[in-house]
């Protein structure tokens, strides 16, 4: 069994939160002080202060999750899915209905990362043709469509908001 373990700066351990899955993957809505964590087929949140779970949801058999990260309020995570035929896309769980959308089909999604205002999502992806460069995408986390950030010769990844959200920092070859 799994666990996700939150400690305090002196290595305290507030809370340790143990579920089905070995693997979990671990965001923080620091507006509402909710942890968010997904493993390969569910997804679940807990308040931090008093160590309840908030919500459980379990994606279709068929399909699995990888990368994820949440919206500042907590209302919403965003993550790649594998789908019942090996297509990827990039979906949205709403939290309190837990419906699903997809909001963009992508060819790979290698990391997510939302901006501090929980407008934009960045992601990793190869959209273009079989052998490109992985490269930074942006889209809306209301919807819409997706752009490229710019086009890096040898690739782009791991992108990382600045406080305000002015900036957007990545790695490059």
């Amino acid at each position: 069994v799994g666990c996700v373990t939150v400690c305090d700066y002196s290595g305290q351990v507030l809370h340790e939160f143990r579920e089905l899955d070995d693997k979990w993957d671990v965001s923080y809505a620091a507006d509402v002080g909710l942890v968010i964590a997904a493993s390969d087929v569910h997804i679940a949140g807990w308040d931090i202060e008093t160590g309840r779970r908030k919500f459980l949801w379990r994606i279709a058999s068929e399909m699995s999750i990888g990368a994820t990260a949440v919206s500042p309020d907590g209302s919403r995570v965003y993550f790649a899915a594998t789908n019942e035929q090996g297509g990827k896309e990039l979906r949205m769980l709403d939290v309190a209905s837990q419906v699903e959308n997809v909001l963009v089909r992508v060819r790979s999604c290698l990391c997510l990362a939302m901006s501090p205002d929980g407008r934009w999502l960045a992601f990793v992806s190869d959209r273009g043709q079989e052998g490109s460069k992985p490269q930074i995408y942006l889209i809306p986390t209301d919807g819409g469509e997706a752009r490229r950030l710019r086009d890096m010769e040898n690739g782009a990844g791991s992108p990382e908001w600045s406080p305000s959200g002015e900036c957007l920092a990545f790695t490059s070859r």
